[in-house]
């Protein structure tokens, strides 16, 4: 007879936070991209000696905007995602990341201070893209900051690596997405895109 946590599903499984569903507005970079930047982080981290997690090539990506952080999805904050979004109109544009380094971690209870390494962008189209969804989600009362430093996180490490410069990385930023991601367990959910033309 089973009792209830003895299934093997239930093993292995990381403790989550309380509010560990993220609702959060971002761009991919296409497929030969990622795998490009993917095979750059590996060959950086060995190179320096980086021991921490990489990001594998599908999760890369540069958040927009951070709608919510919930004990489950609401769908009121997707729906005002969604109209934030449906009000975009914007031509296709390339983000170029031509900096890289690390933003400072923050500490979190029972895990070891890990800094988020990252690719660095000016701000050029993808600021008007903010922009926009920042004006749209603050209609339905979301705070969003004026502060947008656009990148991508590559990493979480224990070291600290100072900014510096590097050979540009870019690619075509065709679409955006509202995404649901699970929070500790390293998991994205696209719900939606949007086409940039």
């Amino acid at each position: 007879m089973f009792r209830q946590g003895e299934f093997e599903f239930m093993a292995g499984q990381p403790p989550r936070p309380q509010y560990r569903e993220r609702l959060f507005l971002g761009v991919f970079p296409d497929e030969v991209t990622a795998n490009a930047i993917g095979r750059f982080s590996g060959r950086f981290s060995t190179e320096i000696g980086l021991t921490g997690e990489r990001l594998k090539a599908l999760r890369l990506h540069t958040s927009l905007i951070h709608v919510s952080d919930r004990k489950r999805l609401r769908s009121p904050d997707r729906f005002a995602a969604e109209l934030a979004a449906n009000a975009v109109s914007i031509p296709a544009f390339e983000l170029t990341f031509g900096r890289m380094g690390s933003f400072r971690g923050m500490q979190k209870k029972d895990r070891p201070l890990r800094h988020p390494l990252v690719l660095l962008a000016d701000d050029g189209p993808i600021r008007g893209l903010y922009d926009l969804l920042g004006s749209g989600l603050r209609k339905y009362q979301f705070r969003v900051t004026e502060e947008f430093r656009p990148h991508l996180t590559l990493s979480y490490n224990e070291q600290f690596v100072p900014t510096r410069a590097i050979a540009p990385i870019a690619f075509q930023v065709t679409e955006f997405a509202l995404i649901h991601s699970e929070l500790w367990l390293t998991k994205y959910n696209i719900l939606r895109t949007w086409t940039l033309q």
